[in-house]
């Protein structure tokens, strides 16, 4: 694992724009060589994830990426992009990446005032937006008082609005959707929970990140992927499409390694399913990394027309279960772009960390990337 993460952020270093203070929002490989695009409007998310991850990696490696070299990064992202950044949730984890580093502190009295000032203002706010409120504010909480009033007044929120009975938690508040929720938003919201319950000695809100850490490891499929979309209210798959690299390798990772510290039951086989996905034991038995240049693939998805409308319609009918015992390999497709985000979530789940990847089963593609 160490050998792939050092190829992240090689390649992370060469997407890095210093003119725009940005990291791109998809990278693509065209005739050898990478075409970038930042003109989206989830490049400064990106870029905040990116920068998060980086700052993982230089404290696990500084001989190779130093703290300085991340927080001139920070500096030049925040001066060039700060009024583009419309989301609290943004600065919520903007907070998560300069609460760890060696940041200026007057950026974070900067950061921490506006989230403060606009989370009290967050209407139908979404549970990611919230859940990485709660992240940032939890681990600032006790330096902070701003910090811990707004975590509380944000775990009261979601206790209030958006937590189910089931587990897992809705992606908002809005009829058209309140009984489903992804994926990436219950990874958010789980690693919020977890970080708040530490931070505040709070056994309600760990015991929910327990209790929601078991369903989703309940509904992993049985070649390791995580499904899509989820009915809060069962908390059972409504779309397992598309399964996405950065939940193997990268998201899953935000609460398993937490759930593993605290001696959850079935985690360990749950992270080796989870990243030998992603070395090549999936659906379509090919890896999601590419060399020369260094990519990691966005998403096995289905081979679909209008797959965006097609996956909430399914979701919203409580569709069965799509597994690949149900959409077999001839009716799904590689998504060969790369998000930037993808490699910065990579190195922040793994750097410094001791789990043992694949539980010490490494598949061919994995020698093959180089993998220790």
């Amino acid at each position: 694992m160490d050998a792939l993460l050092h190829k992240a952020y090689r390649t992370l270093r060469e997407m890095w724009n210093p003119d725009l203070g940005l990291f791109p929002f998809t990278s693509s490989v065209v005739e050898g060589a990478y075409v970038h695009q930042f003109d989206h409007p989830l490049a400064p998310r990106y870029t905040i994830n990116t920068l998060l991850g980086l700052g993982a990696f230089s404290r696990a490696n500084p001989d190779v990426l130093t703290a300085a070299d991340v927080d001139e990064m920070t500096l030049a992202f925040w001066r060039k992009n700060q009024r583009s950044i419309r989301s609290t949730g943004d600065l919520g984890l903007f907070l998560v990446h300069l609460s760890r580093g060696e940041a200026d502190l007057a950026l974070i009295d900067e950061v921490l005032r506006r989230v403060s000032t606009e989370a009290a203002q967050m209407k139908r706010a979404n549970l990611q937006e919230l859940s990485w409120v709660l992240w940032g504010t939890s681990l600032l909480a006790q330096r902070y008082e701003g910090a811990e009033r707004t975590a509380r007044a944000t775990i009261a929120s979601i206790s209030r609005d958006y937590a189910a009975e089931a587990g897992l938690a809705r992606h908002t508040t809005r009829r058209y959707r309140r009984n489903l929720v992804s994926f990436g938003s219950s990874v958010y919201y789980l690693r919020g929970l977890y970080e708040y319950g530490t931070a505040f000695g709070d056994d309600v809100a760990l015991n929910r990140f327990a209790l929601g850490v078991r369903k989703l490891i309940a509904a992993q499929g049985p070649l390791g992927e995580w499904p899509w979309m989820f009915d809060v209210r069962t908390a059972q798959p409504t779309d397992f499409y598309p399964v996405f690299a950065v939940h193997q390798d990268g998201m899953a990772m935000l609460f398993l390694f937490p759930a593993l510290e605290i001696g959850i039951d079935g985690i360990q086989p749950a992270i080796d399913r989870s990243l030998s996905w992603a070395f090549g034991a999936n659906e379509l038995g090919i890896p999601m990394y590419q060399n020369d240049p260094f990519v990691a693939h966005r998403s096995i998805e289905r081979d679909e027309r209008y797959s965006r409308l097609r996956r909430y319609v399914r979701s919203v009918a409580r569709s069965p279960k799509m597994t690949p015992a149900t959409t077999g390999a001839s009716r799904l497709r590689l998504n060969p772009e790369c998000r930037s985000y993808h490699l910065g979530w990579m190195l922040f789940a793994w750097s410094g960390s001791q789990q043992r990847p694949l539980d010490g089963k490494r598949p061919d593609a994995m020698q093959q990337m180089g993998a220790r």
